[in-house]
């Protein structure tokens, strides 16, 4: 097993690195949706996008340190899968309605995040990746 993996894209080797590396830091649009199951959500506003993955993107209640970010996410529904929930919905104020997923611990009650209503959740700041018109990321702010 090797301790470094390349993404390639037709032919195109978009980024090299460890797993860890190619998960947390993606160098672009095409490896941040590419590596991770569910694929880390984008939100487009002004043709740029800020990207986090559903793991990162929690209820607000449970974010207790660190500087973050809260969002309105209308939920629409969601799995429950044994160990965690995928729950999935939209957010509002970016360029359109875009799917988002949160991925949840199992162990959040099904009464606290219920489809058809809208949740505060938040994304803590050292989570978040911006990505430039074309792709590319520009770093974390």
């Amino acid at each position: 097993m090797g301790d470094r993996i390349a993404v390639v894209d037709h032919g195109k080797v978009r980024q090299v690195g460890t797993p860890a590396e190619i998960y947390d830091e993606p160098e672009d649009r095409f490896v941040a949706t590419f590596v991770g199951a569910p694929p880390m959500n984008l939100l487009t506003h002004n043709g740029a996008h800020l990207g986090f993955r559903p793991e990162n993107f929690l209820p607000r209640e449970m974010m207790r340190d660190g500087t973050v970010t809260e969002y309105w996410f209308r939920v629409d529904r969601y799995e429950y899968l044994g160990s965690e929930r995928i729950v999935y919905g939209t957010i509002e104020g970016f360029d359109s309605a875009q799917l988002i997923t949160a991925k949840l611990p199992a162990h959040i009650a099904e009464e606290s995040v219920r489809p058809g209503e809208r949740h505060l959740f938040a994304v803590r700041n050292r989570d978040l990746r911006y990505f430039d018109q074309a792709g590319k990321r520009t770093g974390r702010h």
